[in-house]
This record gives structure tokens, sequence and C-alpha cells, in this order.
């Protein structure tokens, strides 16, 4: 008995050509230098992103990367939990808080980001959002500790994040 051969090969979805994130790292690599202009310089902030804690999952928990902000304005790149290129853009409205030795200020950014695309999330960009506290060494220098929401479709619950922060002069 013969059996009939109905599809000679097997079809599949034309395959999505690999996105390159490193053009978005130049572009964010530009805009960090135009903000590091003499006039832009008073009043911006570097920051440079270090490690994560994920209370669910297995993530990538180093998320080294910088960021700029300058009159509440906010950029940045990072090597994201999924361990892909991130680069996104934001507002961050900062907050002074009563005088006491752990943390002299708290911030609120939101903005959106690039670099979560996987088979269940088939989006380019994200809305990203973090709530934190910083604490100062001294005038120019501090520490920054942010709590992040997750997507509902991640395992883990928030993200804790610890970057260090120098005003810039």
């Amino acid at each position: 008995m013969q059996h009939k051969v109905f599809f000679k090969h097997l079809q599949t979805k034309p395959a999505r050509a690999a996105v390159d994130f490193c053009n978005e790292g130049i572009v964010g690599l530009i805009l960090s230098l135009t903000l590091l202009s003499p006039v832009a310089a008073q009043t911006t902030t570097f920051g440079v992103h270090t490690v994560s804690y994920h209370d669910r999952g297995y993530f990538n928990n180093v998320n080294t990367g910088v960021y700029l902000e300058h009159q509440g304005l906010t950029g940045g790149y990072y090597k994201n939990s999924l361990n892909k290129d991130s680069v996104y853009g934001g507002y961050t409205m900062k907050y002074a808080l009563p005088t006491n030795p752990l943390f002299q200020s708290a911030a609120v950014m939101v903005g959106v980001v690039s670099g979560y695309r996987t088979r269940s999330y088939p989006h380019d960009y994200s809305v990203m959002a973090a709530v934190s506290l910083k604490h100062n060494f001294n005038e120019q220098h501090g520490i920054r500790l942010s709590v992040l929401p997750t997507h509902s479709k991640s395992p883990a619950n928030y993200v804790l994040h610890l970057s260090y922060e120098m005003k810039m002069k």
C-alpha cells in the first residue's frame, strides 16, 4: 500500500531578522555625550547600573550599563535580565525625604525600554517604571536602590536593582 505525500516540505513563517541593539546603544551613547556638554553638566547625574535581584525565576542578575538624568529626562543602556541589550528613555521625578541616616531622596521613573521581546511577549518596546531610594555618600556620590514591577508574563513579581550615581559638576 502506497502513501501519498501531501507536503513536499514543511512550511514555516518567514524568519524575523535579528534586531541589532548595538545601533540603539550607539544612539544612546551619542545622546549621552550631548548631555555631557558644559551647560548640561551643572545638573546632570551619571549613573552606573550594577546588579539586580529577582524574587522568582532564573534571570541574569548582573545588569551592567550606564544612564544619564538631566532635569528629569532620563536615558540609558544596560544588559537586561534576559541577557539582551536594552536602551531606555523616560522621565524621573525626584522628592527630598525628611532628614534620616539611610535615604536622602526618593524618585519615580517612567519610560519606554527595548530588549524584552520573547515568544510570549512579541513587542520591541515595553513600558518601564521604577520607584527608588537614594543614599548619598556626599554631595556628589550616592547609591540608588530601585524597585521595578515586572510584566504579567514574568515569573518574577518584582526586581530590586542597585546603581551608583555621580552628580557631574
